[in-house]
């Protein structure tokens, strides 16, 4: 699912199975990470730096996914769900309606990529939100 009313919030949640960042390598407390979402209408990167994600798990070492926190955005990565939140800035995303799918992808480090695609018919006012719930996997992830 993912939902865009532009100038005012960004949202997406991905379920499936998702690999962990290797804490060892690939540590979002130390390499930070962006979250990008975009659409044929434009789009946004939030830089998510270091200091702003926390481990989860015993001893928050990440065992069991991360979670980031800042005034304009958070994140969470477990196995099963990657999800965030942006507020305020979305970038040059628009005009309303977006006529194709809205493409989300979370980048941990130079290798840990999770990206989703969410398409199908929008749902709400489409002149003043995007709603898409039809989201997938994507064969390649950038």
């Amino acid at each position: 699912m993912t939902v865009v009313k532009p100038g005012e919030v960004f949202k997406f949640v991905a379920r499936g199975r998702f690999t962990l960042p290797d804490p060892a390598s690939e540590n979002p407390g130390v390499e930070g990470a962006t979250l990008t979402f975009g659409g044929a209408t434009g789009g946004q990167t939030y830089p998510l730096p270091a200091a702003g994600w926390k481990g989860l798990g015993p001893h928050r070492d990440g065992s069991k996914g991360f979670r980031f926190k800042s005034d304009a955005c958070k994140v969470v990565v477990k196995r099963t769900v990657v999800k965030g939140e942006c507020k305020h800035d979305t970038g040059d995303f628009g005009p309303l309606p977006e006529p194709g799918p809205v493409h989300v992808v979370l980048a941990v480090g130079n290798d840990t990529h999770y990206c989703v695609e969410c398409g199908g018919k929008a749902t709400g006012n489409p002149d003043k939100v995007v709603k898409r719930f039809d989201c997938s996997l994507p064969a390649a992830c950038p």
